[in-house]
């Protein structure tokens, strides 16, 4: 059990959304992400959970597809077609290859199918949220900053 609390570069807690109608399931997730240090908020349909993904920022998005008042697959997609870049992963019992395309063509970054291992599901949480952060780095280069005109150690932008 780690004891210190997940920061980014940015010295921030990490924040994930999990929405989620299965109480076993939000129990289980919630109290294991916590113990890793993350901040994890709860949204029980699809509806709170598109309009918390809208309000506040968070590092990882965790859904279900068959949620309440809006599933998962049509947030995904809204989320997605209103700019919304943070990671998705859809955690779901839905398990044919069908489903997985179809969750992955929606806008989700990965797919995870019930029931699952959490040694898994945080892997690829901390994998989804690594890739994101160096996306977003300009120390790889992939912003507006050129690397040869903005020195950067450990994701720490040094006056050049």
């Amino acid at each position: 059990m780690n004891q210190e609390m997940i920061v980014n570069p940015m010295n921030r807690v990490k924040r994930v959304l999990l929405v989620e109608d299965e109480m076993s399931v939000v129990t289980f997730i919630k109290r294991g992400l916590e113990e890793e240090g993350f901040d994890v908020s709860v949204a029980f349909n699809g509806l709170t959970g598109q309009q918390m993904a809208q309000e506040f920022d968070y590092d990882l998005l965790i859904l279900d597809i068959m949620i309440p008042e809006k599933n998962g697959l049509d947030v995904c997609t809204e989320l997605r077609a209103h700019g919304l870049k943070t990671p998705i992963l859809f955690l779901t019992a839905l398990s044919t290859s069908e489903n997985i395309v179809i969750g992955l063509n929606s806008g989700a970054d990965d797919y995870l199918v019930k029931p699952f291992k959490f040694m898994e599901l945080h892997a690829r949480i901390n994998a989804l949220i690594r890739r994101h952060e160096q996306v977003n780095d300009p120390c790889y280069g992939t912003g507006n900053l050129s690397k040869s005109h903005v020195p950067c150690i450990h994701g720490v932008l040094l006056p050049g």
